[in-house]
């Protein structure tokens, strides 16, 4: 049918046929363009919603509920308006400067109510809305607001160091700021301990460096701030080498009773920086044993290193453990 149609069009003796279809497709056109001004014409019930910011709360008071985000508008216009307010109109979000309200004490709370008929009269006058204002939702902006305190935490930075051979850190971190205030109602950071850096990973380290770290709000919590962005990290990087030294196990012997060991010394392994490799001693060293447990009822005593230079780095220690014998005195 369709195929037979369409060989009449274009034999050149049906012109006669092809001029009425085309006749039938602008009337047609024109039909629906004058329905469709019709239908747009007529008035209809429509919703436009309109965004909400918040600006910033006063600065004693932190908000602890979430605000309504959207006012919606229910207007009678036409279809023309609707289309132009919805598709064509760029809306811009309603600004709310929190720090304008008239907050009241109720209980342990702040709270503070807003007609949203200021609103309502901003909207008609800045989108020209002649339309006949049907509803307006929701009629009042509810908040909630609590008390800020601060408390001092200290900072934990989150490093993962990698070192090329022999090299490793001579002493703790520095920070050149160790704590920070986090700021905010009471329940939300009552359980704030710690503020931590976010994560950076290096490696290669060969020499001594600072690095800047930002610091992380604790939990994410949106009423919670901390009173710095960032901190100073020093790392104090020397190059080490390992040694051995030979030490003698002291023994405080109990009343009545001495205890000798076998072997009466031990080997310890260390890496030390090679600036401090001359100032390792003996007398630094104090190595004892552990004579906690009834020495009747053990065979081996554990090795205690009881004080060793703070820069040094212990590695091994060789015996772990060392027989014993008690004489009777």
């Amino acid at each position: 049918m369709k195929s037979g149609l369409l060989q009449r069009l274009g034999n050149p003796k049906d012109e006669k046929l092809r001029n009425q279809l085309y006749v039938f497709m602008v009337c047609l056109g024109i039909s629906i363009f004058i329905w469709f001004l019709i239908v747009l014409s007529k008035k209809n019930m429509e919703t436009i919603d309109f965004p909400i910011i918040y600006g910033k709360a006063p600065s004693n008071l932190t908000l602890t509920n979430t605000p309504d985000s959207l006012i919606s508008i229910r207007l009678s216009s036409t279809g023309f308006e609707f289309i132009n307010l919805k598709y064509l109109t760029r809306k811009k979000p309603i600004a709310i400067d929190l720090d304008d309200l008239n907050v009241q004490k109720e209980g342990s709370k702040h709270v503070a109510k807003l007609s949203t008929s200021e609103i309502e009269k901003r909207l008609i006058k800045e989108y020209r809305l002649s339309k006949e204002l049907i509803s307006v939702s929701p009629q009042v902006l509810h908040f909630e607001f609590a008390s800020v305190i601060s408390k001092k935490v200290p900072i934990k930075p989150n490093l993962h160091l990698g070192f090329e051979k022999q090299f490793q850190l001579s002493d703790s971190l520095i920070l050149k700021l160790d704590s920070v205030f986090v700021i905010g109602a009471n329940e939300s950071i009552e359980s704030i301990d710690v503020v931590h850096s976010e994560f950076i990973e290096i490696t290669g380290i060969n020499k001594s460096q600072e690095i800047i770290v930002g610091l992380v709000n604790p939990g994410n919590i949106e009423d919670v701030r901390i009173s710095e962005s960032e901190t100073t990290v020093s790392l104090k990087v020397e190059k080490f080498t390992e040694s051995t030294i030979e030490l003698p196990i002291t023994v405080n012997n109990k009343v009545g009773l001495e205890v000798k060991t076998f072997p009466e010394k031990i080997q310890l392994t260390y890496l030390v920086a090679l600036d401090d490799y001359k100032r390792i001693n003996t007398e630094m060293f104090l190595i004892g044993i552990d004579t906690t447990d009834n020495l009747r009822k053990v065979n081996k005593l554990k090795v205690k290193i009881i004080q060793y230079p703070s820069f040094i780095k212990i590695t091994k220690i060789e015996p772990l453990e060392v027989e014993f014998l008690v004489l009777e005195r």
